[in-house]
């Protein structure tokens, strides 16, 4: 489910040699995101919005090459299909990692991932699931704060690690003014700032897609 790029004809061989054995190769930008359209229409429509967010990240996610490259023994790979490793919490508010497999429809991602956010919850944290997606390259990690509108966030991230897996943080959804932040940390000797500008672009457009076919 990936390719190997050749770093003697890539591009960003060069970018990717200075930045990846730096101690913290990773940038975050946090943005404020057009979720208005999405909130009515899953509103309207009785669908889970954190779902359909998550579901509007994937479809971005697989559309915008340069966040499907990943690194595993200093080499750059290109994946082919994207997946999500997302947060939810349990009763006693401790959130607990859900697989969510690529969907090529939103009633099938949203099916599949009601049924996973169930099976995590219902299970401890260290559970055979969370063993066995632990370490996937071809994935996404996303988290949600909707308790607050934050504007910036840093990760908990292993020293040296360089997977070059981007991570996503949603915050607080503003009814008044239809945004919310959106927290984006990327391995820099994959990406720049340049490319998470076109990647929110890339998001806004399936995020309102989304919206019109849920009307």
């Amino acid at each position: 489910m990936a390719t190997q790029i050749d770093l003697s004809t890539w591009q960003r061989a060069e970018h990717f040699s200075f930045f990846k054995d730096l101690a913290n190769p990773y940038f975050s930008v946090c943005v404020r995101i057009d979720a208005g359209e999405l909130f009515a229409a899953c509103k309207q429509s009785g669908q889970s919005f954190y779902l359909a967010c998550l579901y509007a990240l994937l479809r971005a996610n697989n559309s915008y090459q340069p966040v499907c490259h990943r690194i595993d023994n200093n080499q750059v790979w290109l994946c082919d299909k994207i997946e999500i490793n997302a947060v939810q919490l349990d009763e006693q508010n401790l959130f607990k990692i859900s697989y969510l497999p690529y969907a090529e429809g939103f009633a099938d991602f949203s099916e599949k991932g009601k049924i996973a956010f169930e099976t995590a919850i219902s299970q401890p944290f260290f559970s055979e699931q969370f063993n066995s997606i632990e370490g996937r390259l071809n994935c996404i990690h996303v988290s949600v704060l909707p308790w607050l509108d934050f504007t910036g966030f840093s990760h908990a991230t292993p020293f040296g690690e360089q997977n070059g897996i981007p991570k996503y943080v949603f915050g607080k959804f503003d009814i008044q003014l239809g945004t919310m932040p959106l927290n984006i940390d990327v391995h820099h000797g994959l990406m720049d700032g340049f490319h998470v500008a076109q990647f929110v672009n890339v998001l806004q457009q399936e995020m309102a897609a989304l919206a019109k076919s849920l009307r």
